[in-house]
């Protein structure tokens, strides 16, 4: 299981290797076309304090429990994310909390 810390590149689309993802504040993550790798899991965790909201988003139009994104709004919070059947993302887990 590959813990990947948050590259340059922003926003960064995930690939199939990050299952745990360590975001920076103000990052966008968009999430790859879940058709293809149906019960690939990522965590997302806000690796620092909260200055900017972290956005996951799927960019083909596969929605999130609905949305088309989520975000984590409190420092060091966590989104928790399955790739389903019929071409969705189901949210596994949404953390929002300051320590």
């Amino acid at each position: 299981m590959g813990i990947k810390t948050a590259p340059d590149a922003n926003p960064y689309t995930l690939t199939k290797s990050d299952h745990i993802y360590i975001a920076r504040s103000g990052q966008t993550l968009n999430l790859p076309d879940p058709t293809n790798i149906i019960g690939q899991v990522y965590y997302i965790k806000l690796g620092e304090p909260h200055a900017a909201n972290v956005t996951i988003q799927s960019v083909h139009a596969f929605n999130i429990d609905g949305a088309t994104s989520d975000n984590i709004t409190k420092d060091y919070g966590v989104i928790g994310v399955v790739a389903g059947v019929n071409a969705k993302w189901f949210l596994l887990q949404h953390i929002d909390r300051n320590i």
